[in-house]
């Protein structure tokens, strides 16, 4: 088994509103130590006026998936609405000897395989046009052969738009007076 570890530190108070590109530092290696196979910075803005209503759900820290060989890890989104879907997973310390990993949602294939396409072990992907159902979702990585850290899983629900029909002042004070 590989050492994997997870950190979270709340940063809300350095995001600046428009900014969409950020800079980290993560320490001083040193000659023993290990490169960081993946960073990531999760953040999630409100914008009454431009953006539609979503319910925004993150899992975050660390799962190791295929430490045993094949395997399917899974994470439950409770409480969801039934809407359009964004899914996000990023993983850490995947590599591309064992190919055809596979995101599911809701035993639906959304994606794969995870092979570092980040750079150095690391994988994002946002997977869209998914669907979510009322009550509990599932997101689940398979995987065949190879070991990696599952570090985040994020689902972002549009809410459908809320219907409206016209009406006469009349018509509504007749709904509210003694027949």
């Amino acid at each position: 088994l590989i050492g994997l570890y997870s950190y979270h530190w709340p940063v809300t108070q350095f995001i600046i509103p428009g900014q969409n590109s950020y800079s980290f530092t993560v320490g001083t290696m040193t000659p023993s130590a290990s490169p960081i196979a993946g960073v990531a910075l999760v953040v999630v803005w409100e914008e009454l006026i431009l953006e539609p209503t979503r319910t925004v759900t993150v899992i975050d820290g660390m799962q190791q998936v295929g430490e045993s060989g094949q395997e399917t890890e899974t994470q439950s989104f409770t409480s969801s609405t039934n809407g359009a879907t964004e899914v996000w997973v990023f993983t850490v310390n995947d590599d591309n000897n064992a190919t055809n990993e596979t995101v599911t949602y809701n035993n639906n294939n959304i994606g794969g395989p995870l092979d570092r396409n980040l750079g150095f072990d690391a994988s994002l992907l946002k997977m869209v046009n998914v669907q979510s159902v009322t009550g509990t979702n599932s997101l689940a990585i398979s995987t065949i052969g190879d070991h990696m850290g599952w570090m985040i899983g994020a689902t972002s629900i549009t809410w459908p738009p809320v219907g409206v029909e016209g009406s006469t002042w009349g018509a509504v004070k007749n709904l509210y007076v003694d027949p």
